[in-house]
């Protein structure tokens, strides 16, 4: 019988709950941390692509642990600007000139972003998902533009003083023009499952397929 342990590749705790908690909650499946196998890698993040940085984490963590690896990456599309505006984030969403960003001065640097160009900007966070076994045995999924499109938030320059600890842009993210914030919303409201309706459970159908 293949191995049904999976290890969640990210040292992140607000990220390793999200995978426990929603995206691979009802999986029959054993599901661990790094801490868990006593394991910390700090990942280079090189420019390219939310797939192609996903992958990478996930050979990575698998080549350290030996274990099947689900590992998640996303890039921030600014939906109102053109995709080779000077001010898309895309994946170097917290790092700004070659520094990375505490919370705080993420949360600033995306609120006057959104000051500048009117107060509000649709953007979308373009997910990708990664599940690796072998460089023979591995899968990636991520969201088509018309997924974007049909999700997107909207990012203000007025701060909420509610917090999603990990998520630092969810106080300066509404979910329509003047809908609450993201910050506002406890985990199970939040709709993953209705936003990644058109990839994730194809997805898990094939981790479970591939580690039978």
């Amino acid at each position: 019988m293949a191995d049904k342990r999976l290890l969640i590749g990210t040292n992140n705790p607000a990220k390793q709950r999200f995978f426990q908690e929603n995206c691979l909650k009802n999986a029959d499946i054993e599901l661990l941390t790094p801490g868990d196998v006593g394991c910390h890698l700090d990942i280079p993040e090189t420019a390219g692509s939310p797939p192609e940085i996903a992958l990478q984490k996930a050979k990575a963590w698998h080549e350290a642990t030996g274990l099947p690896v689900v590992a998640q990456d996303s890039g921030m599309l600014l939906l109102d600007l053109p995709e080779d505006h000077p001010d898309q984030p895309g994946v170097m969403v917290r790092r700004v000139a070659g520094r990375e960003l505490t919370d705080d001065e993420m949360t600033g640097w995306y609120l006057n972003l959104a000051r500048r160009h009117g107060g509000m900007l649709r953007f979308a966070w373009v997910w990708a998902w990664c599940f690796y076994m072998s460089e023979d045995a591995y899968v990636i999924k991520s969201p088509s533009r018309a997924d974007l499109e049909h999700n997107a938030l909207y990012l203000v320059d007025e701060e909420c003083h509610t917090k999603h600890e990990g998520w630092p842009i969810d106080s300066i993210t509404r979910i329509s023009p003047d809908g609450k914030y993201l910050s506002e919303l406890a985990y199970d409201e939040l709709n993953w499952e209705e936003d990644s309706k058109a990839f994730f459970p194809e997805f898990l159908r094939d981790i479970q397929r591939m580690l039978k």
